[in-house]
């Protein structure tokens, strides 16, 4: 009997061991993580538009709007503004960027002012002011620049495009749609997409 008493008692003290050691351990259920939400601004600029068959931006009639002084490009535009490339003319060539009698290409950046990693946003939307012209050049390039405020640093996204300039006749040639390929600069990734309006 005394065994059985002392067995016991080794089993009791090694349960109430047991019991102690589990009150220690604290059981947690890990916390759900919350997408970051990053306070951000768009800007966007329409860069070295100019024909790459023929001609030169003399004769091709090249207007930006807001120009950045002399150059070749618009000012940064912030939301609500649109910054414009265009080429060719309806009569003379105008002093000034005229959306009416030339072809044109408009960038505005979206109001967006946060964005939840993660989840896609508006970046800007581009029209294309499709008019009859004269030109030297039937195909057009330049640069479709946006910029994120609200990161380490303000990323610059840029977009090449190459406009055809079709003779405004039917049946209207139409290549086959092009490829859309991501632009990425450092953990930013954007891809061009239609979208309806």
């Amino acid at each position: 009997m005394l065994r059985i008493r002392a067995g016991h008692g080794r089993v009791a003290w090694l349960l109430a061991l047991v019991l102690m050691a589990a009150s220690l351990v604290v059981v947690s259920t890990p916390e759900t993580a919350q997408a970051a939400t990053v306070t951000t601004g768009v800007t966007a600029q329409m860069n070295g538009h100019t024909g790459t068959a023929g001609g030169n931006d003399n004769s091709n009639c090249i207007r930006f709007t807001p120009r950045d002084g002399t150059s070749n490009r618009t000012t940064w535009v912030p939301a609500g503004t649109e910054a414009v490339a265009a080429h060719g003319y309806s009569g003379s060539c105008p002093t000034n960027l005229n959306r009416d009698t030339q072809s044109a290409i408009g960038v505005t950046p979206s109001s967006v002012t946060s964005v939840t990693d993660g989840t896609p946003f508006l970046l800007s939307t581009i029209k294309h002011y499709n008019n009859p012209v004269t030109v030297a050049s039937s195909f057009f390039a330049g640069t479709l620049g946006i910029r994120l405020s609200g990161f380490d640093s303000a990323p610059d996204l840029n977009f090449s495009y190459e406009l055809w300039e079709t003779s405004n006749s039917r049946p209207c040639a139409i290549p086959e749609a092009p490829t859309t390929r991501p632009v990425t600069t450092g953990s930013i990734s954007a891809r061009p997409s239609p979208v309806a309006s």
